[in-house]
């Protein structure tokens, strides 16, 4: 499954406020996997999660959660693989708590954080592979066009050179 970061950030909210809603109407905590199963969605994503899947695209030699679209927590480099305080409160909650951490409340916090900006994700991308020489160069640019990632884009965070290099490439690949 290819996503863009605007689609994994929709799927994202889309599912996390229907947790929230059903587990609201039914009174039961509802859980990620209840969504494709009462949705029909056979396409899952990786670890059942629409920006794990996104984050993944752009992961060739490290851990793909530092390209989350999402931020999960004050510190830059927080996911909710890392012990993000709102999702494991999530894991642990129950439908009914009157404490305002309800699954369902958590769920709606989880499904409103906010974006993390398209220049962090695409500086750690360029960065990862510097680190990494043996990252192939047409994998690479196919997975930020894959993810969404226009020259634009690139031009924005990182300047003209690497932008325009990118332009090159891609138009010689076929992948603009």
């Amino acid at each position: 499954m290819k996503l863009t970061r605007k689609q994994a950030i929709r799927n994202h909210r889309k599912m996390w406020n229907w947790i929230a809603d059903e587990t609201e109407k039914r009174d039961v905590k509802v859980k990620k996997a209840d969504y494709f199963r009462e949705n029909g969605i056979t396409d899952e994503p990786y670890t059942l999660c629409y920006c794990c899947e996104f984050a993944r695209q752009l992961a060739f030699k490290v851990k793909e959660c530092i390209f989350c679209p999402i931020k999960w927590g004050d510190n830059a480099n927080a996911t909710c693989c890392d012990g993000c305080k709102i999702f494991l409160k999530w894991i642990t909650s129950s439908a009914g708590d009157k404490d305002g951490n309800s699954s369902a409340q958590l769920a709606r916090e989880i499904a409103n954080l906010p974006e993390k900006p398209n220049s962090e994700i695409i500086r750690t991308a360029f960065t990862e592979a510097e680190n990494h020489p043996d990252v192939d160069e047409l994998d690479f640019y196919t997975a930020l066009v894959d993810c969404g990632f226009t020259t634009d884009d690139v031009r924005t965070c990182m300047g003209d050179e690497p932008a325009d290099h990118m332009q090159q490439f891609c138009e010689e690949h076929g992948l603009i």
